[in-house]
Order: C-alpha cells, then sequence, then structure tokens
C-alpha cells in the first residue's frame, strides 16, 4: 500500500469512527428543553415507543396546566386550568384521554370532567369526596376513587352513570374493621388512590395506607389481598390488557401505615395479582434521594418498555433496566411532593 493510499484508508476509518459516535450520542444522549424548568434529558428514537405524552404540569402555581409533548419535548397542546379548578389539585389531580379524543379531568374534592381540546366542558359531575383516580367504563360509566382524608364511614369506590346516578359503592371500613387496619389514620383511613374495573367484573382498589390492593366482587366481597408484604404505600395499579397481571408504583411506608415493621422498598413493578409473583421491577437503587424519592405511576407499553413517573422524573424504561426517555423537572426538595411529577400517559403512533 502507498502512502497516499494509506492516509485515504486512515480518514475514511476516522470518519467512519466519528459517523458511529454521534450516532451512538443522537440515540442515546439527548437534551431538548421544553419550557422553563422542563427538558427531555434522554432520548434513543430506536428503543422508545414513539409518541405523545400527556401530563399535569403544576410546577407554576400560578399557571397549572395540562401539557402534550412530542418524544423530543416540543409542546404540541396546553390547556390551562381554570381558575375554579386551581384550589383543587391536590391529593391527586387525575387526567385520562378518553376513547373520543377529549379529555377527562378529576378535581380532587370538587369533581369529573370531560373536556374538549378547545378547552369547553361537555361534562361535569361535582362532588366533594371523591381524590386521585376516575376511569371511563366500557358502558360509558364512570368509577371513582375516594381517599383524600376519607373516614371508615365513606365510599371509597363510587360508579356513576353519565346522569350522575350512584349504581355501586363500596365502603373499605365494612371489611377491615379489625386490627391492624381499623385504627389507621394518616392523611386519611385508607387513601384510596386508584381504581379499575377487571375483565370478570370485579374491581380493583389501591389501598395504600393497608399496603395492599384488593380485588372486589360485584358484591362487595374481598376475594383478593394483592402484594401484601410486596407491595408498600401501593400507587396507581393499573391491569394490563388480557392478562391477571398489574402494574403498581411501590413506595417508601411512613410511621402512620400498617405493618410498618420493614425496610423500605420502592420500586415500579408488574405482578401477577394471583400468585403475587414480581414478572418485572425497576428500583434504580437509592430512592432517598429526592430526585428519586417517589413512585407514582407506572404503565407498560406496547413494546414491553415501561413509563414510570414521579418526583422530579418520567422515564420510559426497558425490561433489562435501560432508560430510553427521560422528561425532567427542575423542583427544590421541598417542591417535590406539591409540584412533582403524579400521572403520565403515552398515546402511541
Amino acid at each position: 500500500m502507498n502512502v497516499k493510499r494509506g492516509k485515504v484508508v486512515l480518514v475514511l476509518l476516522v470518519l467512519i469512527l466519528i459517523s458511529l459516535f454521534v450516532s451512538a450520542c443522537s440515540t442515546e444522549s439527548f437534551y431538548s428543553q421544553v419550557d422553563e424548568n422542563l427538558y427531555i434529558a434522554v432520548y434513543n428514537p430506536e428503543k422508545a415507543q414513539d409518541g405523545t405524552t400527556i401530563f399535569f404540569d403544576r410546577f407554576s402555581t400560578d399557571y397549572p396546566r395540562i401539557l402534550e409533548i412530542d418524544m423530543e419535548g416540543n409542546i404540541l397542546w396546553e390547556h390551562e386550568i381554570s381558575l375554579e379548578m386551581q384550589d383543587y389539585l391536590n391529593p391527586g389531580f387525575d387526567v385520562e384521554l378518553l376513547d373520543n379524543g377529549n379529555l377527562q379531568l378529576l378535581a380532587p374534592g370538587y369533581g369529573v370532567f370531560e373536556i374538549e381540546r378547545g378547552g369547553e366542558i361537555v361534562w361535569e359531575y361535582y362532588d366533594n369526596k371523591i381524590s386521585h383516580d376516575a376511569d371511563r367504563l366500557d358502558n360509558g360509566n364512570i368509577l371513582i376513587a375516594y381517599g383524600g382524608h376519607d373516614t371508615t364511614e365513606d365510599f371509597q369506590v363510587k360508579e356513576i352513570t353519565p346522569e350522575g346516578e350512584m349504581v355501586w359503592f363500596w365502603k373499605a371500613g365494612e371489611h377491615f374493621d379489625y386490627e391492624p387496619y381499623a385504627e389507621i389514620s394518616c392523611d386519611g383511613f385508607t387513601h384510596t388512590n386508584a381504581v379499575g374495573r377487571l375483565d370478570n367484573g370485579n374491581t380493583l382498589v389501591s389501598l395504600r395506607n393497608f399496603n395492599m390492593v384488593v380485588e372486589v366482587d360485584p358484591e362487595g366481597n374481598v376475594v383478593n389481598e394483592i402484594g401484601k408484604g410486596i407491595v408498600f404505600s401501593s400507587h396507581d395499579p393499573t391491569i394490563i390488557e388480557g392478562t391477571r397481571q398489574i402494574t403498581v408504583a411501590s413506595q417508601k411506608p411512613l410511621d402512620c401505615y400498617a405493618e410498618n415493621d420493614y425496610s423500605a422498598h420502592i420500586a415500579a413493578m408488574e405482578l401477577d395479582i394471583d400468585t403475587d409473583e414480581i414478572i418485572w421491577q425497576y428500583n434504580e437503587g437509592d430512592w432517598s434521594d429526592s430526585r428519586k424519592q417517589l413512585v407514582r405511576d407506572v404503565n407498560k407499553l406496547s413494546n414491553g418498555n415501561y413509563l414510570v413517573s414521579g418526583s422530579t422524573r418520567a422515564i420510559e424504561v426497558s425490561p433489562s433496566g435501560e432508560i430510553v426517555w427521560e422528561l425532567v423537572i427542575d423542583l427544590t426538595k421541598e417542591q417535590v411532593e406539591s409540584r412533582g411529577f403524579y400521572k403520565i400517559e403515552r398515546i402511541e403512533s
């Protein structure tokens, strides 16, 4: 090989290496400013589930809003929370995309609303004993949780018709009137924070203060206690369609919770509700860091990854634990609980 050809080959090799390096960086490292306090820190388009992401942004107390962003963080749509609702943002302001493209909002202690993308309210239901979660059922009814300072006499779950008639309810106090549950008081009796209707007609209820999820039949009987000793301070258990498995967030327990003689176990999980087998879990080590202290929501995506949110981060993580997308909000430790991420939803392409 002559010297000239050798130089050409060397230059080509260098260019190839640079191209590979740039390609790797462009898919594994990413930065895009969404807004003043929001940014995308990681985006791997080859591994992330494509789509848009909807969430409640409560960083600014003067301008709480719902945002829809693309994978790179560009704001595609936003809706400012009305002044009437702004006094009812905690605990658990819930946003859910409906099949008709509208959004369903639950303002805790105030009401449930269906809004069009233009912001017009097309359906409303007012109730001061609701919080955290409202699900639209296949029959058109709405299943609603109540855990914001609930008592033994309250309905922790209600099913209402579009006309506002209550057609089914469940009271935890009728089934957990014994120790160690009967005397619990920690932001309420149960602090129920999620409900869902299963394919068999039973209802899934997340009893945060009891460190378990229960399955309740139509007659109100507790037929299954899920995650005892495995899931602590349960948040937003969601059934994976066509299975008897749920995704669920497990958190560090407080002293006022039931059965608090264990070490903290904060993780995102996929769990078999019949056997309590942990199918998958993600725990990033030291969750005592204020940026990682809470996991609020876990959803399994079509590509097999999991969308996990809480505190200052929302991440898409692969089954092997690789973060392929990350949305970050800059908060101080004092701001995390009242302004951090709660639930987040990926609208898949």
